[in-house]
């Protein structure tokens, strides 16, 4: 919160650790014109091995709309954890998040880089990510495009980060698995790296399909590893993650169950309507017009998915409803509000 409002000359009541309430002051800016961030180099200071990825996700929609007639690149270096119970990864940012984005939301590419890595598994660590994007320019607004269909697996991405003696036990468990699930789907390794504590264990598999659909399970082992042998570490970690991906991938829909809440806010800010199906057995996108969207009030949270998902849609409905956002399909589908045309910054 207090990077954002450095980024957009606000300012901030109460934001510390522990209080159940803040208040955030945007900066002042005119009838039509947006903020706008005043630095181009950005850095995140972090007292602990708290999720940078959280803070990413919290200041990318506001950078990416920092608006100027010639935008110029954008630095951002997060510190903190990369690898932190109950929020995204940096691999799960890295290659399921961002790839998808980039690609459905037509936002410029976003360079990514780990410096250091940060855990809250084994002693606190803190880490450091680097970023460096281009904002939108004037006028351009987020289109969504994806393909109709998924396609089927061309193949399987695994990122393993595991102690030296866990790393052939993991791998060899996963293959088994994977070859019952998901037969004659090829495993590429793609992240292999040895941790310096028993308990830092974190692997991930990410299904990639023909038209670039992307589908993960991932896991940053929390039981206990003292006295306990490799090959249960391994048979147990693995039968999770697939049988997660299995189901993941058997509902038929767009997405995974934490992709979809992560994507909740660039459907509200896009221009025109966008769906993402969490199952198969949805209406399909090209019989729905925008004269017939069924209007979700959001006096509460809403629609299908987690409930990670149906909050983000209430928070984004709170903030955009007076721009025009409007809901069907169960939430799924979404008309956003164009946000960057003339008109929409307005208050």
């Amino acid at each position: 919160m207090k990077a954002l409002a450095q980024s957009c000359g606000g300012t901030t009541e109460n934001v510390v650790v522990g209080s159940t309430e803040f208040i955030f002051r945007p900066g002042d800016h005119t009838a039509s014109l947006p903020l706008r961030q005043t630095e181009n180099d950005i850095t995140i200071p972090a007292a602990s091995a708290a999720s940078s990825m959280l803070v990413f996700q919290a200041l990318f929609p506001y950078l990416l709309f920092s608006r100027s007639e010639s935008p110029a690149p954008i630095r951002l270096t997060i510190k903190g954890g990369t690898n932190v119970s109950f929020s995204p990864s940096f691999e799960y940012l890295d290659q399921v998040m961002l790839p998808m984005v980039e690609q459905w939301f037509s936002v410029p590419r976003v360079n990514r880089q780990i410096i250091k890595r940060g855990w809250s598994a084994g002693w606190p660590e803190v880490g450091i990510i680097a970023f460096e994007f281009t904002p939108l320019a004037n006028g351009q607004t987020l289109q969504f495009k994806k393909a109709e269909t998924k396609g089927d697996i061309t193949k399987i991405a695994l990122s393993m980060l595991v102690p030296y003696e866990l790393r052939s036990e993991m791998e060899s468990a996963l293959r088994r698995k994977l070859e019952q699930a998901f037969p004659e789907r090829p495993l590429e390794v793609v992240v292999d790296e040895g941790t310096s504590h028993p308990a830092r264990i974190y692997v991930m598999l990410v299904a990639h399909t023909a038209n670039g659909y992307r589908f993960a399970a991932d896991c940053l082992y929390a039981k206990k590893t003292r006295g306990v042998s490799a090959k249960t570490i391994s048979e147990g970690l693995a039968n999770e993650l697939v049988n997660e991906l299995k189901r993941e991938w058997d509902r038929g829909g767009d997405v995974d169950e934490y992709l979809q809440d992560q994507l909740v806010i660039f459907q509200a800010l896009a221009e025109g309507s966008s769906v993402i199906h969490r199952q198969s057995g949805k209406m399909d996108e090209s019989s729905v017009s925008s004269a017939n969207l069924e209007f979700y009030s959001g006096a509460e949270p809403f629609g299908t998915g987690s409930d990670h998902t149906t909050t983000a849609r209430w928070v984004a409905n709170t903030f955009l409803k007076r721009k025009g956002v409007v809901w069907s399909a169960d939430g799924e589908q979404c008309k956003g509000v164009g946000w960057g045309k003339e008109g929409t910054y307005r208050k």
